[in-house]
Formats: C-alpha cells, sequence, structure tokens
C-alpha cells in the first residue's frame, strides 16, 4: 500500500509499486487501474469527469474498470466495437522509386 498522492472526488491516485493506482473511492479493491505515470491519472481523471473517450485501447480498459457510470460505461464500449469495425489503413504508395 503506498500513499495516496492525487484527490479529485470520486476518484483517487495512490503511488504503488507498479506505478500509479487510479482508483474510484468507495471501493479500491473492484474498481481500480494500473498506470505508468501521474499525468496520465490527470488525464484520465478529466475525461472522465467530462464523458470523453479516450483514444487508447489501455486507458479505455482502464475507464471500463474504474468508471461506476453505466451510461458512460455503454458510451465507451460503443466506440470500442465501432473502432473494432474500422478497416485498417494501409497505405498502397509506399514511394515510388524512379
Amino acid at each position: 500500500m503506498g500513499r495516496i498522492i492525487y484527490i479529485n472526488d470520486p476518484y483517487r491516485v495512490r503511488i504503488d509499486r507498479r506505478g500509479y493506482k487510479l482508483f474510484h473511492h468507495t471501493d479500491e479493491d473492484n474498481y481500480h487501474g494500473h498506470l505508468k505515470s501521474l499525468k496520465t491519472c490527470m488525464d484520465l481523471i478529466c475525461m472522465m469527469n467530462k464523458n470523453v473517450v479516450p483514444d487508447k485501447p489501455k486507458l479505455r480498459e482502464c475507464v471500463l474498470r474504474v468508471s461506476r457510470d453505466d451510461k458512460y460505461k455503454e458510451y465507451v464500449l460503443r466506440k470500442i466495437e465501432k473502432d473494432r469495425e474500422k478497416p485498417d489503413y494501409f497505405n498502397v504508395n509506399k514511394g515510388v522509386r524512379i
């Protein structure tokens, strides 16, 4: 157990042996995610408060673990499904040499 270094209701950040642990203050054991930097934790808290879906898959997974807002979780899951169906970008012209 580390010490709590950042508080923004209802979320808290604790320094841990794996890096930083972002958790919901009501249930630390079930609603938490591990991140590498404090700035990422603070950005993720800001996104969750504004109901913005993160771009990176790791952060989306962390949002699903930490957040208790069911409407926001549905929005994140819908965005994950939509991105799964999106075709990958493939550059046909990899540089033409003359």
